[in-house]
């Protein structure tokens, strides 16, 4: 008698075209970007200083993609790990990608690497995004 497994194994498992992983990654990040969107609305009511959503939905973010980082280590091929961490948790927030590619480093003993790492990234970021609000204000007034 032949079962067939509840998870395909490596021979089981079919190529996506381009298209097609790109398909999965896009249903992957409007299902992210919705459930940040309902988190914001129900959290954001809070009255706190900062934005109850967005800290929410990044510590989240964060532990869902060290968890996805180990459950889909596994998995035989990319197009697998593409639609629930570059899709999903890239739309929830672009964070957790950031956390995930900082945690691996310590992990191999990279200290130094993952403290530039995260800064380069966070600061980087931070930098950007007064150059945005800047050009902003230059643009529009």
């Amino acid at each position: 008698m032949s079962v067939t497994p509840i998870i395909p194994t490596p021979a089981m498992a079919t190529p996506l075209s381009t298209w097609g992983q790109a398909a999965l990654v896009a249903i992957g990040g409007t299902a992210g970007c919705r459930t940040r969107r309902r988190a914001g609305v129900w959290l954001d009511t809070m009255p706190w200083p900062v934005a109850a959503g967005t800290l929410a939905v990044h510590p989240a973010g964060g532990l869902c993609i060290g968890f996805a980082r180990v459950a889909l280590a596994r998995a035989p091929s990319e197009f697998r790990r593409r639609p629930p961490v570059t899709g999903f948790l890239g739309g929830m927030t672009t964070f957790s990608a950031l956390t995930g590619e900082s945690a691996g480093l310590p992990v191999k003993a990279e200290f130094a690497v993952a403290a530039f790492h995260t800064g380069i990234h966070v600061f980087g970021s931070l930098a950007v995004a007064a150059l945005g609000w800047q050009i902003g204000r230059w643009v529009l007034n």
